[in-house]
């Protein structure tokens, strides 16, 4: 034994992870051999508390490990552990030596003895009452004959034990079972309620025993137990009195805070009547300006002041809304107490009350859904005043004097931007408005407010989703972004550039646009604003760009001064830019100034990259970021709107970019040449390869484009990248399969485009159906639009063998664990069975369907009859009907083999169940109701109850 306590001493000296792991494992064997409970008498009998606590914790494992094995023992088995852990309670508590966790603990395993031996003792709060209060075991004892507890002592342990009990029945337990459960309750309710509530309404004229109250509250709320919450509801009124008083107010608060947020129903609508009356009443009113001429102290206490009134006027919103309609906004009343709590307290930042601040936050937005749902119902002028009022309370508390902004201020800037939405939702104009006037009223100062600017300026921003126009008036204000661009402050600068860009239409459709375009420039000149400020550029830009047109050469000469200069700007902020001048170049309506502008761009980013690469300190890489740009550039030359161009204009912008007078597309395809392919070790790249095939895919929406390139131009890198390295594969082959569908290509050049590329990946040195698995769901992907955009040509033209090849990879794909590829194979094959063919194709898709026929059908049943996650089995469950649609006979003949097939039969399922599941799926000819006979059919196989079908 000795050896033992010494080993249990040991895991409270500090030594490796690697010891106290081994040691823990050495008396866990210990503690479950068959030993174990001989070592936890002996470790309760040392004078040490650390091997006391082992030995209570080496009961508990013996308890479980008896009732796991469902040797639980004897009734007189159970009743001696229990007796033993009542002896041990007794004595430990008495010696000197006897710590506080050893005793908790013992009342733990005490409440667990409980649990596994419910019929064994029935009453364990009246038993252990008996034994605390005599100092004897009493394992059993009636109602009537329970001790009275005359001792502080014994109360406070009584207490613990009745909490201890109370929220292990709450907690979940892998070994208490439903069924236990309603058991447990059940010797609750008849056997120990009235001890319970005996010993509660004894603590609680004491002031004590309000953990306990609450505890088993929780338990009879979680539980669904209506008998004890009906007998502990009793003693519901002495928490009105304790509220008020100043020594219980935080614990009776808590209490009953808890409460309201998980189970709201559990108090009747008198009490909280009576409790919010409480608030509004005398005690309400002295309690907190006490609270407030004393917030040093009395922090914590006011913090549950509010959490308490929220939290009883959440639960009871159809009285709040009475006394809002009765009260309305006058003194004394409700509405008025929460204004004035939301106001705070004179001194204290939001984040130095940020619980009352974030409690009362969070229930005005609470209030706000409930007005929203009951607009009409009660007076709108009551109602527009209240919300203007909290709008204009929580919008102060966003200012910010300092230069400093902690990520909790952010938070709470950001909970009240959601606020003023909701409010925004209701009172539209009236809030924009107010906003609208702060910023202008301060700006027309000799020395403006400018915290309660930039405030002003975020709430604008936080409900810029509104149509109402009101922040015309800002945005016109030609002083505005004049004094702004002087002032120090980041954070100002900051939010006016978000402004900016939020209301973009206005400085579109305004006066203040040059201004605006001015503004964000300079802006970019500082590198705490430059992403922001490229961000608005993007978006005033494209969205601006018919009315930028003419702005074009300034632009122009604004950014060739700006790459030039010593401006150090991020490669994204640079992108931004960059985005923002080709939307305006592509509004511009003549076609040779649009590739003079292109032409001069790509040179001014080339220039720009090179010079770059001479520096070492970048973050970036240069080159990634010129094709970035080029990239940008593409997806802004896309017009945003729909132009319709006869034949005649069409053939003239193709006339025009194949002449290419600037070389734009020689600019372009040197670049991608140059890096993509040629120059080490960018040709190794493979996000070089990747950033390449997007240049390219940005001119397949369009017939006639800089980004347009020849059919040839695109296979030629699409070869010359596949067989450089394996790795470039999968981006060449979802180039390939993006140019198939594209506007670009023509029926010929996609019919020559097709042989080249089934003949480069399919027929090759190296096939792509023989590469990585990751690779699946792209080669899939190409093979289905093979079929579907050049049918003829696959079938006719593909040699049978590699035919065959390609689309038994396709059939074993679905066996893939993969989601992805499970979604593009099995869309693939659903496709592939309905397509529309004639002649020879016809007779090579017939010939192909019926000899991979067997395998389709074997791959799928595998899949159905288990293989497959519920969240897969509609995609075969898809291609099953396609193919009895398409094929009946050829169906039914391979299902049959299948599940007649020693190997492949369904396990699970009975004979019976496979021919009627086989009967089904042929009868109804893919049908709909196929999805249903499928999940019911491999739930069967899977085991799984009916239950699970949903």
């Amino acid at each position: 034994m000795t050896e033992i306590e010494e080993l249990v001493e040991s895991l409270y000296v500090p030594r490796n992870a690697d010891e106290i792991k081994e040691t823990q494992r050495q008396l866990q064997a210990q503690q479950r051999g068959p030993h174990g409970w001989e070592m936890a008498r002996q470790l309760l009998r040392s004078n040490s508390s650390n091997c006391q606590f082992f030995g209570a914790l080496t009961y508990a494992v013996q308890i479980n490990a008896r009732a796991d094995s469902g040797k639980n023992g004897t009734e007189d088995d159970q009743r001696q552990v229990i007796s033993e852990l009542l002896s041990w309670l007794v004595g430990i508590r008495i010696r000197a030596e006897g710590k506080a966790f050893v005793v908790q603990k013992l009342l733990s395993v005490i409440s667990l003895a409980f649990q596994r031996y419910p019929y064994a003792w029935r009453a364990p709060v009246n038993s252990v009452i008996a034994t605390i209060t005599t100092g004897e075991v009493v394992l059993d004892v009636s109602r009537e004959n329970t001790p009275q507890i005359n001792n502080a002592a014994d109360l406070q342990l009584i207490l613990l034990f009745a909490r201890t009990l109370a929220e292990d029945l709450s907690r979940p337990s892998g070994f208490v079972v439903q069924e236990m459960k309603m058991v447990l309750r059940g010797i609750i309710e008849d056997d120990n309620m009235d001890a319970i509530m005996a010993l509660l309404t004894s603590a609680l004229q004491q002031g004590l025993g309000l953990d306990c109250f609450n505890s088993w509250v929780v338990y009879g709320c979680g539980a669904d137990a209506k008998r004890i919450l009906e007998r502990l509801s009793e003693l519901n009124n002495v928490l009105l009195p304790f509220i008020q008083t100043e020594q219980l107010f935080e614990e009776s608060a808590k209490l009953v805070y808890d409460v309201l947020e998980s189970w709201p129903t559990y108090f009747s609508r008198v009490w909280k009547t009576q409790l919010i009356d409480l608030f509004m009443g005398e005690w309400g009113q002295n309690t907190w300006q006490s609270f407030a001429n004393d917030m040093d102290v009395s922090l914590d206490s006011a913090e549950w002041y509010v959490k308490l009134l929220t939290s009883v006027c959440d639960a009871y919103p159809d009285h709040v809304l009475s006394l809002m309609t009765t009260q309305k906004l006058a003194p004394g009343g409700l509405m008025a107490l929460l204004l004035k709590l939301s106001e705070g307290v004179p001194g204290l930042t939001p984040l130095e009350d940020e619980n009352m601040s974030s409690e009362l936050l969070e229930y005005w937005m609470g209030l706000l859904d409930t007005l929203y749902d009951n607009q009409g119902k009660i007076d709108s002028e009551l109602v527009d005043s209240l919300l203007l009022q909290v709008a204009s309370i929580f919008w102060s508390k966003t200012k910010l004097p300092d230069l400093t902004e902690s990520t909790e201020m952010k938070e709470f800037r950001r909970d009240v931007g959601d606020l003023l939405e909701s409010v925004c939702s209701i009172v539209p104009t009236k809030l924009l408005q107010n906003l609208a006037g702060i910023v202008t009223r301060n700006i027309a100062e000799a020395e403006p407010d400018w915290p309660s600017v930039e405030a002003a300026l975020f709430g604008l921003i936080a409900v810029a989703d509104s149509d109402d126009d009101s922040v015309s008036v800002v945005c016109n204000d030609p002083s505005l972004l004049q004094k702004i661009s002087q002032h120090p402050s980041v954070r100002l600068r900051k939010s006016t550039i978000t402004f900016v860009g939020v209301f973009d239409s206005m400085y579109v459709h305004g006066p203040c646009l040059g201004s605006a375009l001015d503004f964000l420039f300079a802006s970019l000149e500082e590198p705490t604003l430059s992403l922001f400020a490229s961000r608005s550029i993007s978006k005033l830009c494209s969205d601006g760009r018919k009315s930028l047109g003419p702005m074009l050469a300034s632009f122009f000469q604004v950014y060739e001064q700006m790459v030039s200069g010593k401006m150090t700007m991020s490669s994204y902020c640079h992108e931004n830019t960059v985005e923002g001048i080709a939307a305006i170049i592509e509004s511009e309506p003549s076609i040779a100034k649009q590739s003079e502008y292109l032409s001069r761009l790509i040179d001014i980013l080339v220039d720009r990259s090179h010079k770059e690469m001479a520096r070492a300190d970048l973050p970036d890489d240069p080159i990634v970021s010129l094709f970035k740009c080029l990239i940008c550039i593409g997806k802004k030359l896309q017009s945003v709107e729909e132009v319709d161009l006869d034949d005649t204009n069409t053939s003239a912008v193709a006339a025009f970019w194949q002449s290419d007078p600037n070389h734009v597309q020689q600019k372009l395809l040197h670049i991608i040449t140059t890096f993509a392919i040629q120059q080490a070790p960018y040709n190794t790249s493979v996000e070089i390869c990747d950033l390449a095939c997007l240049v390219f895919r940005k001119g397949f929406s369009e017939e006639a484009g800089p980004f347009v390139f020849s059919t040839q131009v695109i296979f030629e890198f699409i070869s010359t990248k596949f067989n450089q390295s394996p790795g470039f594969a999968p981006k060449v082959v979802k180039l390939a399969s993006c140019y198939l569908t594209s506007t670009t290509a023509s029926a010929s050049s996609r019919d020559e485009f097709t042989k080249e590329i089934i003949t480069l990946f399919f027929a090759g040195p190296n096939p792509i159906i023989n590469g990585d698995d990751d690779m699946a769901h792209d080669v899939l992907g190409l093979v289905e639009k093979i079929a579907s955009t050049t049918p003829e040509l696959f079938f006719v033209h593909t040699p049978e063998s590699l035919l065959h090849a390609i689309l038994s990879y396709s059939v074993s794909a679905l066996a893939s664990t993969q989601i992805l590829v499970i979604s593009t194979s099995t869309s693939l094959w659903t496709n592939f069975c309905l397509l529309k063919l004639q002649g020879e194709a016809k007779e090579r898709h017939l010939m192909i369907m019926k000899a991979l026929g067997p395998s389709l059908i074997n791959t799928i049943m595998m899949k159905i009859c288990g293989d497959a996650t519920r969240s897969s089995l509609s995609y075969y469950s898809s291609v099953l009907r396609k193919y009895i649609y398409k094929f009946p006979m050829d169906a039914k003949h391979n299902l049959e083999h299948f599940v007649n097939n020693p190997d492949t039969k369904p396990v699970k399922a009975s004979d019976q169940d496979v021919k009627t599941f086989v009967a089904k799926l042929v009868n109804l000819r893919g049908q709909k109701l196929t999805d249903t006979v499928v999940k019911e059919f491999w739930v069967t196989c899977s085991g799984s109850g009916l239950d699970y079908i949903v």
